[in-house]
Order: structure tokens, then C-alpha cells, then sequence
């Protein structure tokens, strides 16, 4: 962690660090297979053509906890305009995560990246961290921190059109 702050936080470094909130980008997006919760897997390769979300969480992570009422509000609201989205739970124990997505009331699919595999592949350095991602495949936000439900729908709107 410390390692982590210092290259964050070090003098001369501010255009290439890592910040919080909205980065625009624009990238593939590496593919990855998620064995959900409760059965069944998810592959981004087989949703190429859709809009896709996918969210960074851990049950452990207040940010994760306050921001996840608003990602299950706009996936109610635009799941029936093709947009897709995962939640990929790091860094947790299946009982506490499935234990807080009851507890929230999540329904979009989520599962645990055990090895940790998919958040390097994003190169997540914080929680959360929500990635957008074209019907084309590429990456087009990254958003680092809790993201409120009105930013959330601007951009889930804006990554429809």
C-alpha cells in the first residue's frame, strides 16, 4: 500500500498517476469468464455488440457498500435497453459478499474473481472502480470511487447511444 500511495502521491508524477473519479480511455477490453454466483458463467467475448458495465467491489469496502443501491437502480432501469452489467467481487469471502447482495437486493450477476485476475487485467487500483465498455469492445471510462446514481445513469446513457 505504501509502495502504491508513494508512486500516486510522488512529486512530478500527476499526468501518468492514477486518480480517483472519471477517466476517459480508449482500449480493448480484456476478456475474461466470471463463474457467477449462484451458477452459471458470464464472458464478455460472448456480449461483444452490447453496452457493458462492469463493477470492482468488495463487501468490505464502504465506498463498494454506498455506491451499490444506485448501480441495482440504473440496471433495473436499463437492463431492458441492452445494457449489461457485472458486478466482480475482489479481495472477499463468498459468505460476506453473497451475505451484502442480499442484503442490497442485487440482482444483475456478480461473481468473485478469486485469483484476482480480471482486476489486474483492468488495472484496478482502488474500490471501487466501474468500466464502461463499448458495443465495439473497447474501453471507453474508467471510473475509480463511488460513482453516484445520477453520473451513473449520464454515462450508462451516453455508452447506449
Amino acid at each position: 500500500i505504501a509502495l502504491l500511495l508513494f508512486s500516486v502521491l510522488r512529486p512530478g508524477t500527476a499526468s501518468t498517476a492514477p486518480r480517483l473519479g472519471e477517466q476517459k480511455v480508449r482500449e480493448p477490453a480484456p476478456d475474461f469468464t466470471l463463474s457467477l454466483f449462484g451458477g452459471g458463467q458470464f464472458r464478455l467475448a460472448e456480449k461483444r455488440g452490447t453496452a457493458v458495465v462492469v463493477n470492482f467491489w468488495g463487501s468490505w469496502c464502504p465506498p463498494c457498500r454506498a455506491e451499490m443501491p444506485a448501480l441495482q437502480k440504473v440496471w433495473e432501469a436499463y437492463q431492458g435497453q441492452g445494457l449489461v452489467l457485472i458486478g466482480v467481487n475482489v479481495q472477499d469471502t463468498e459468505a460476506d459478499a453473497l451475505a451484502f447482495l442480499k442484503e442490497v437486493g442485487v440482482t444483475f450477476p456478480t461473481g468473485p474473481d478469486r485469483d484476482g485476475s480480471i482486476a489486474v487485467a483492468y488495472r484496478v487500483i482502488g474500490f471501487p472502480t466501474t468500466i464502461f465498455i463499448n458495443r465495439e469492445g473497447q474501453v471507453v471510462r474508467r471510473w475509480t470511487g463511488a460513482i453516484s446514481q445520477e453520473r451513473l445513469t449520464v454515462l450508462v446513457e451516453d455508452l447506449l447511444r
